[in-house]
């Protein structure tokens, strides 16, 4: 299947000012480059610092707006400098997108709960926990504010069932899973919506690094005949951030082309068709 077509929503977000964290690349480049093309003002955070500039670069050609901030969404005193960055540029903020993830950095360190070391718990949650949670805090006052918010925090399926690697890196997704829960039911009277996006098998940069055999393991048992591509999030994550889904929140939606909606024994009954 080729690219995603987008779905036409054109300028619905003018006038709004959205902050997309891990955004030099994958599916928070698409979310960026998606809410500009929609007419907001974007920070593009990541901690790579010249591919970070390079979106911007691209989007601004593009006769949009975005600006960029190197941080490390380890560090509370980075979130909060650019959640500042984005307030003194453009007066507010309307949209956060918490997708930075260090996935790919911990890589085999994080496996089962006997052999993980704390110190790559510790490394995990920091980044895909604590920094989400982070960034909320800051950006959450100033939602409050203006006229509300629209929060997406990014999960995933590993946040949904067990599997046999990757422990600490699917508890954190567990939690950012049930952090956006309690951030809707606490700051939605106040006008902020908070919402989590659970990806499958999504072709970023990390997955297209995977072991061909790996990624054969899993689209088995995809009941969709594609893998999924960052764009294909971009138009979930936009929506959910969009005034259509204005009656939306405290909910997480699994973006995974049917892995998680069917029984175990699928991948084997379909192996031969």
């Amino acid at each position: 299947m080729g690219p995603i077509k987008s779905l036409g929503i054109q300028r619905t977000f003018s006038g709004k000012v959205a902050i997309v964290t891990g955004a030099a690349q994958g599916i928070g480049e698409s979310v960026a480059r998606r809410l500009a093309a929609g007419g907001a003002k974007v920070l593009i955070v990541d901690c790579n610092v010249s591919e970070a500039e390079a979106v911007a670069a691209k989007i601004n050609e593009a006769g949009d707006e975005a600006r960029c901030a190197g941080a490390d969404v380890t560090r509370p005193d980075e979130i909060n400098a650019f959640v500042q960055q984005a307030v003194d540029a453009w007066g507010s903020i309307d949209i956060l997108v918490n997708n930075a993830s260090n996935v790919a950095s911990i890589g085999a360190d994080d496996a089962d709960v006997v052999s993980t070391s704390m110190e790559t718990w510790d490394a995990v949650y920091a980044c895909n926990l604590r920094g989400p949670a982070a960034a909320c805090k800051y950006a959450i006052p100033h939602m409050i504010a203006g006229e509300g918010g629209a929060i997406v925090n990014i999960a995933s399926v590993q946040g949904l069932a067990g599997d046999v690697a990757r422990c600490a890196y699917g508890a954190s997704k567990a939690g950012l899973i049930m952090l956006s829960k309690y951030i809707a039911t606490s700051h939605g009277r106040q006008g902020v919506r908070c919402n989590s996006v659970s990806p499958g098998l999504v072709m970023s940069k990390s997955a297209r690094e995977s072991p061909q055999d790996y990624l054969e393991l899993v689209s088995r048992h995809m009941p969709l005949n594609f893998k999924g591509q960052p764009g294909d999030l971009a138009e979930v994550i936009c929506f959910l951030v969009s005034d259509a889904a204005r009656y939306l929140t405290g909910q997480n939606i699994t973006v995974d082309g049917g892995l998680t909606g069917h029984l175990p024994m699928y991948g084997d009954v379909t192996a031969n068709q």
